[in-house]
């Protein structure tokens, strides 16, 4: 009986048992970009976790962005050229915890229309 309402106390209260759940957001998660140029943009990046976790570049791991538990609305300036891939990691253990991907999107110039006249001498 002691047991049980010591369970449903813990439960209540948010004890050992009650885990947080990871949440990480990286928006706009599209760029849109003219041919030939780098796609420059801001996106707010936000997370929470139940331990630290590092914002990190999946071209250079090792180099950590930004550390924290729980982060709203980090502001990151981007110039990017190809898709790019963004992983929460445990700095302990360098475990990935999440990931999020911001695809980059070429826009092409729409083909020139053939004109036609409007008269013919055929």
């Amino acid at each position: 009986m002691v047991k049980t309402w010591l369970i449903s106390l813990t439960l209540l209260f948010g004890g050992p048992l009650a885990a947080e759940p990871l949440s990480f957001e990286i928006l706009p998660r599209v760029c849109i970009t003219a041919p030939d140029s780098p796609c420059r943009m801001n996106v707010s990046v936000s997370w929470q976790a139940p331990q630290l976790a590092c914002l990190v570049d999946a071209t250079r791991p090792e180099e950590y962005i930004h550390c924290a538990d729980n982060l709203d609305d980090f502001p990151l300036e981007l110039d990017l050229s190809q898709d790019a891939e963004f992983s929460l990691v445990d700095p302990g253990t360098h475990q990935v915890l999440a990931k999020q991907r911001i695809d980059l999107l070429i826009k092409e110039k729409p083909p020139l229309q053939e004109r036609r006249l409007s008269w013919s001498l055929f």
